[in-house]
């Protein structure tokens, strides 16, 4: 038969549409192998479905304030009992990207905020020899710990300057 005598009958058959590439991959693993089923694929089978995984990811980005083991060890926003890295995996699969938030963040006035603004339009044509010159001491600190560390995400097209970072933290959590 035809590729569009295949599609003719299986359309009328089954009543749905089959492309000629179908077609082709279907002859291809059939010449290839003498039979068309699926082989067994390699690792362990998901746990979680994908509507599952999408709810997670809306948990990291709607609690900020909690870091991905404790969202494993909260048994209300994870009922399932997912790990931290199925949730931080599940939180990448739908582009959400996680800062140490600086502590200095807290500190900064809008005022603050509108002067770094201005100073980094004003140096934009600065090569990168020039900026290697400069020194912002208050950005981060030399020697973190794991305590005290505050996280933030954000969703791929975002940055951290969108964010409206000093009216107060809760106050954040309503922009998502």
């Amino acid at each position: 038969m035809s590729y569009n005598e295949i599609i003719d009958l299986f359309e009328s058959r089954f009543k749905r549409i089959i492309t000629k590439g179908t077609i082709s991959k279907v002859l291809s693993k059939y010449y290839e192998r003498g039979c068309v089923e699926n082989l067994s694929s390699p690792g362990r089978p998901q746990i979680y479905p994908e509507r599952y995984k999408r709810a997670l990811a809306r948990t990291a980005l709607l609690n900020q304030d909690k870091s991905y083991r404790d969202i494993e060890s909260d048994r209300i926003l994870n009922p399932e009992g997912a790990s931290d890295d199925t949730i931080r995996r599940s939180a990448i699969q739908q582009g959400i990207i996680t800062m140490i938030r600086p502590k200095r963040l807290n500190e900064m006035t809008d005022k603050d905020i509108e002067l770094r603004k201005q100073f980094a339009r004003e140096h934009l044509e600065w090569t990168f020899d020039d900026w290697k010159l400069g020194l912002f001491a208050d950005e981060a600190d030399l020697f973190p710990t794991h305590s005290g560390k505050q996280y933030m995400r954000l969703k791929e097209n975002q940055c951290m300057s969108d964010l409206n970072i000093s009216k107060g933290w809760e106050q954040k959590k309503a922009y998502y």
